[in-house]
């Protein structure tokens, strides 16, 4: 075999070389002259050194890498996808019409983490500044958690899913017109925890919503599970339907109020009980196996109050049931206090 130039015995030399093998026949005194296998060695050398730099595999296909303190990951479709999936840095920036990261363990950390697209889906998302926000804001996984001491999911549909759904912070936001956080665990935690939105969602077996201020508002307010809980020192469920229920379903603080037309409080074992407790609206039930209303001032008002089960408690220094049809009735109805008043 030999290796021509076609613009050998030219003055110019060509623009691009281009090299024309020859199969020879073979005989005992062939060999290739060192200088042309020497070039071949070269060319070989060159190819591989091209493959390594453009991030070619044995295919073809393009590879990469991205690190450093600032990790940017951006485009019309960003995507980092497999089964450990990692964007790290100071500052961690995924963003694009459509930002997607999957994964089996995906994570997005850094000192500001931020997703922001038309579409996110992302598992896990810590760090000093945490915050998914745009039209749809979602984060779905097995285990959902954002978390840091700013967590934020906001948007038009703002939901968070999964078998446990966690977003927790000194400052809890789920804000958008539907905003749901739904999974076996849930729970929203931080001084100021807040879902809000047209459609309010807190749902699982185990749904818990705790901290300083804890705040769900919407026109509907929903928190469901096998264990509901509200805590904290001001706590405010509001909307046209505002229901609390399970088996144990429990609203507690220093101000605890359940308001709307529609004020639902059930369960097996339903409490409503803090320093001021108040459940009013157009239509007040607390009903259950065991249905207590206790506090220094316990007020159930309303059109049609009813406090009605196993046993029947309202109790405290000033006790108050009033409405137009006014009923307390079970196997055992007390009403107690300094001064008790039913009207």
């Amino acid at each position: 075999m030999s290796i021509t130039r076609p613009d050998q015995g030219s003055d110019e030399p060509p623009s691009s070389p281009t090299y024309t093998l020859a199969q020879e026949p073979i005989s005992s005194s062939h060999s290739i002259p060192c200088s042309e296998s020497q070039e071949l060695k070269h060319i070989w050398h060159l190819s591989f050194h091209l493959q390594m730099e453009l991030g070619l595999n044995d295919s073809g296909m393009l590879e990469g890498q991205s690190y450093g303190d600032v990790s940017l990951v951006t485009g019309d479709a960003s995507l980092v996808t497999g089964d450990v999936s990692l964007v790290t840095g100071d500052a961690s920036l995924i963003t694009g019409d459509a930002s997607l990261v999957t994964g089996d363990a995906s994570l997005v950390t850094g000192e500001a983490s931020l997703v922001t697209g038309e579409a996110r889906n992302v598992s896990q998302i810590i760090g000093d500044a945490s915050r998914v926000t745009g039209d749809a804001s979602l984060v779905t996984g097995d285990i959902s958690l954002v978390t840091g001491d700013v967590s934020l999911v906001t948007g038009d549909a703002s939901l968070v899913t999964g078998d446990a759904s966690l977003i927790t912070g000194d400052a809890s936001l789920v804000t958008g017109g539907a905003s749901l956080v739904t999974g076996d665990a849930s729970l929203v935690k931080g001084d100021a925890s807040l879902v809000t939105g047209d459609v309010s969602l807190i749902t699982g077996h185990a749904s818990l919503v705790t901290g300083d201020v804890s705040l769900i508002t919407g026109d509907a307010s929903l928190v469901t599970g096998e264990a509901s809980l509200v805590t904290g020192d001001a706590i405010l469920v509001t909307g046209d339907v505002s229901l609390v229920t399970g088996d144990a379903s429990l609203v507690t603080g220093d101000a605890s109020l359940v308001t709307g037309d529609a004020s639902l409080v059930t369960g097996d074992a339903s409490l409503v009980t803090g320093e001021a407790s108040l459940v009013t609206g157009d239509a007040s039930l607390v009903t259950g196996d065991a249905s207590l209303v206790t506090g220094e001032a316990s007020l159930v008002t309303g059109d049609a109050s009813l406090v009605t089960g196993e046993a029947s408690l309202v109790t405290g220094d000033a006790s108050l049931v009033t409405g137009d049809a006014s009923l307390v009735t079970g196997d055992a109805s007390l009403v107690t206090g300094d001064a008790s008043l039913v009207t």
